[in-house]
């Protein structure tokens, strides 16, 4: 650069976040040799990106070089089931109710794909956490394994049969009634909520 370089940074997400590299005694030279570790711990696919910045502020990106890590081979951990908040103690869902599908892995995998019978989903990592998910929601009932392949940047893959699941039909409920209650803090205790001031019926 003609002015000198001032600054140099690194980042292996996609330039959301930018980490410095030690210029050392090359600070305002025209023209310099970088040599640094990045901060990766963790297996998996990464995309890493240089960026400088010269002595009057003008900034250049490097195009994205990819490489993966690769010292174990996927390993899949529990899967967790949950409606809404809600975590489920097991695997007995209802048809047409959305669940999540919540697993943890190590060996850094780019892909994990889960098949139920004829329903198969693929699992998205999160960023932040590194723990995969899906959002599933069953057509019919059915009885089955949940089988589930992870695969690496190096083309590892582990397959594993983790949870027997069971898919029931809706039920019909005749004849019932249901009465709604609210907690008044005044009176430390559940109360039966009056619908009859919002022009609704309480218990119906």
């Amino acid at each position: 650069d003609g002015s000198g370089i001032a600054r140099a940074e690194y980042s292996i997400d996609g330039g959301i976040n930018w980490l410095p590299i030690n210029l050392e005694d090359q600070f305002g030279d025209k023209q310099i040799t970088l040599e640094f570790l990045p901060n990766i711990t963790e297996d998996g696919d990464y995309a890493i990106q240089i960026r400088s910045t010269d002595t009057v502020g003008n900034k250049i990106s490097s195009k994205e070089a990819k490489f993966t890590i690769d010292r174990l081979p996927p390993r899949i951990g529990a899967v967790i089931a949950t409606m809404g908040p809600i975590v489920l103690n097991n695997f007995n869902l209802l048809v047409g109710v959305d669940y999540k599908f919540i697993i943890t892995v190590a060996g850094g995998p780019n892909k994990i794909v889960g098949v139920c019978g004829e329903n198969e989903f693929s699992f998205n990592r999160n960023p932040d956490t590194g723990v995969w998910s899906t959002n599933v929601k069953f057509g019919s009932d059915i009885e089955c394994l949940l089988k589930l392949t992870a695969t690496d940047g190096a083309g590892n893959t582990q397959i594993v049969e983790k949870n027997n699941i069971i898919v029931n039909k809706l039920g019909k409920i005749e004849n019932g009634k249901i009465t709604v209650y609210w907690f008044d803090a005044f009176l430390n205790k559940f109360v039966v909520w009056d619908g009859s001031s919002y022009g609704q019926q309480n218990p119906i």
